[in-house]
């Protein structure tokens, strides 16, 4: 079992005209596309609400997860390369294909110097980037860590799940999700302190990773998934409502599927009482 971090802020951006980005964003996010635009309003917002501390920019780090990436922006670039040859291809269009363009974004605009990495996996990319972060803060490489996850819309996976027949699942919509994770001394008494985390994955059929057959989710069982994303947002609202349950309650997020195994256990920080110490 790894130290112990703090989640000390918390949030969720979804695409709904925008509303989720600030205004003072909307020029800066002008020529970004929407995966970009999600997975910064919800790292601006996550940043807004942590625990205020002296760090410089350097000691902070980046880390995005996702499973597809700007994947409609990386067909819109592919378009204008075989329709107008090499000379004509946007240069706007391929630099936004690339997967850490969010990342970058979220650094520049934060001013955030630390590493800013992206990690790609189609099974829970969110539980990597937290995963990785962990370990970053863990080898005393960073002293804070903004955790961001984030998908966007594709025509070409609405297409793939409709050639394959899932039917039932539903079509993917822009959102994003961040946490802050801090060393447990900085956090107040209430928030969440992440204790242990562990992924396995295996190999499976590429139908069972975009349709997300038989995963199941232990701490929520009537919940169904239908996107890599659906865990990070489970994972995150059951934080948000960690106020609610006992300082004495270990509570663990378990995920079984074809494709592997991951749990992530927490509990939440209790008061000290000082008198006791003395």
């Amino acid at each position: 079992m790894r130290q112990e971090v703090a989640v000390t802020a918390m949030s969720v951006s979804t695409n709904k005209d925008n509303e989720s980005v600030l205004a003072s964003l909307k020029r800066p996010l002008r020529r970004a596309d929407g995966l970009t635009t999600q997975a910064v309003a919800a790292a601006v917002q996550a940043m807004a609400n942590a625990p205020s501390r002296e760090l410089a920019p350097v000691e902070v780090g980046i880390f995005v997860g996702t499973a597809f990436g700007p994947l409609e922006t990386n067909f819109r670039f592919l378009d204008t390369l075989f329709n107008d040859g090499e000379g004509q291809t946007s240069p706007t269009l391929f630099s936004h294909s690339v997967h850490n363009m969010s990342a970058g974004y979220i650094s520049r605009l934060l001013d955030l110097r630390g590493p800013a990495l992206t990690m790609t996996t189609f099974a829970w990319p969110f539980l990597s980037a937290l995963d990785t972060a962990w370990q970053f803060m863990a080898q005393k490489k960073i002293r804070r860590a903004l955790v961001t996850a984030v998908e966007a819309k594709s025509a070409v996976l609405e297409d793939a799940i409709e050639r394959i027949g899932a039917s039932d699942h539903s079509a993917p919509i822009e959102k994003a999700v961040a946490c802050v994770l801090d060393p447990v001394e900085w956090a107040p008494t209430g928030y969440p302190v992440l204790q242990d985390l562990e992924i396995s994955e295996r190999p499976c059929a590429p139908q069972n990773l975009l349709t997300r057959k038989e995963e199941t989710w232990t701490f929520q069982p009537s919940q169904c998934s239908t996107g890599p994303l659906d865990h990070a947002l489970a994972i995150i609202r059951a934080l948000m409502d960690l106020r609610s349950t006992s300082a004495d309650d270990i509570l663990t997020f378990n995920i079984t599927s074809l494709f592997g195994n991951a749990r992530l256990t927490w509990r939440i920080k209790e008061e000290i009482n000082i008198k006791s110490i003395n």
